[in-house]
């Protein structure tokens, strides 16, 4: 593995840039500072906006004026993670282990941004690069890019051309495989919390058991009807815009290897539910769902709880609606509800979804390298994720957007023991140098 690369990399995961903790906004400016000083090393122009909370970073370096730009998406916002968390060692590192590089919760985008800088600035030094390159790096991924939203309707960085693009790389996220594989649209996203509240105040489970309303109980009731059979959601006309998955998707879907006993293992579970005519990957990628992900109700006291709290994470598909689906939501929440619970409803971290054009000149280049790289076919697919700045990019800037998963399947992303495994490393490296070189 290059020991450049190595060795910055150590130093970027260094900085705790925990966008939504207070303590850790100056580590936000030291790592942008860094970053800064790391461009203007390799010729680049570097603009550094302060004015939206944590500091956004525009780099630009300019080949030849009449080359065509490429906009590199990137994002140095991390998890919060102490050592208590389950690690020996500081969390804000990295080590070796076998095939793969380990840190906790820590690199995120880091590890792969790092790369495209590294890359980019070998082919200046080679003089090899057949584009103008800007950097756009944001430092607050869990506000969903508002702040980048902000800065591209400003006119000063409209009119001076910085942010302008042909085609625009936001690439992170998984393999299918280890087969080179580029995203064709984004799911849609959107979270809900509900609240259930039954009385003032705790009350003693010894008098009062089984004689008030319970709302942790009410809620699982609740729960146990929003899904049918085979894991299907039970609300009325939840699919009833969601399209059937073509046939030529489906053959597509059902030839990519898919190993169960191997995501067992990575997931440490037992089963998965899986549908008997769908694969995994079209039920995953082509299926909308809402899961729960958050649940608080009372405490370890001998007492009945007075609310209860759920969150939902729903995952919408093309021609499905948000302010429908919404609207679905909560008319199957009060049919469910008693009438002497008091319950709220809200909705945050909306995400409309996003097609991809991939019959362009870009795409088709990069889907040829990839396949160079890999020695496989690249697999056009849906991706079961969201990406709102990917949206924002293709409306404000009109460019051409490419979504390349370069990571692992089994990256475990978010959670303990995140990890890349190096040969991906070295073939994403191979693919921008290739990509981008004359």
């Amino acid at each position: 593995m290059n020991a450049e690369y190595y060795r910055l990399l150590k130093d970027f995961i260094a900085f705790k840039t925990v966008s939504g903790v207070e303590e850790y906004k100056q580590d936000c400016k030291n790592c942008v500072n860094w970053l800064e000083d790391l461009f203007r090393q390799n010729d680049f122009q570097v603009k550094k906006i302060i004015k939206y909370g944590v500091p956004i970073l525009v780099a630009n370096y300019v080949a030849n004026p009449d080359f065509e730009t490429i906009l590199i998406y990137g994002n140095y916002d991390t998890t919060f993670a102490q050592k208590k968390d389950g690690r020996k060692d500081e969390p804000f590192s990295l080590y070796l282990w076998k095939d793969e590089i380990i840190w906790k919760w820590t690199a995120e985008w880091k590890w792969i941004l790092l790369l495209q800088i590294l890359a980019v600035c070998n082919l200046i030094k080679e003089n090899k690069l057949k584009y103008n390159v800007s950097f756009l790096i944001d430092g607050e991924r869990y506000s969903w890019s508002n702040w980048i939203k902000t800065l591209l309707q400003e006119s000063l960085f409209l009119q001076n051309e910085w942010l302008d693009a042909d085609c625009v790389f936001a690439s992170i996220w998984h393999l299918i495989s280890g087969t080179p594989t580029i995203n064709s649209w984004f799911r849609w996203w959107f979270n809900t919390t509900v609240n259930l509240k039954v009385s003032n105040q705790k009350n003693n489970i010894n008098h009062f058991g089984w004689l008030i309303v319970n709302p942790a109980l009410e809620w699982a009731k609740l729960v146990s009807k929003l899904y049918g059979l085979n894991h299907q959601i039970s609300i009325p006309y939840f699919y009833y815009e969601v399209d059937e998955i073509s046939a030529n998707q489906k053959t597509i879907n059902w030839r990519i290897p898919f190993d169960k006993e191997k995501i067992l293992e990575y997931l440490g579970t037992k089963n998965l539910r899986m549908d008997e005519d769908m694969d995994f990957y079209s039920k995953s990628s082509y299926r909308p769902c809402i899961e729960v992900t958050w649940f608080h109700s009372g405490d370890i006291t001998d007492t009945i709880p007075e609310s209860a709290t759920i969150d939902l994470s729903a995952k919408l598909v093309l021609n499905q609606k948000t302010a429908s689906i919404q609207t679905l939501f909560e008319d199957w929440i009060n049919k469910n509800i008693p009438n002497d619970i008091e319950y709220d409803v809200n909705f945050s971290c909306h995400s409309d979804p996003i097609k991809i054009q991939l019959q362009n000149v870009y795409a088709e280049n990069a889907m040829k390298v990839l396949e160079s790289v890999y020695g496989k076919k690249t697999i056009q697919i849906s991706s079961w994720y969201t990406l709102p700045v990917a949206k924002l990019m293709q409306e404000k800037i009109s460019a051409n957007i490419i979504n390349i998963p370069m990571v692992n399947d089994t990256c475990n992303i978010h959670s303990l023991m995140e990890n890349v495994e190096i040969d991906k490393i070295e073939k994403w490296y191979q693919f921008m140098y290739e990509f981008l070189k004359k």
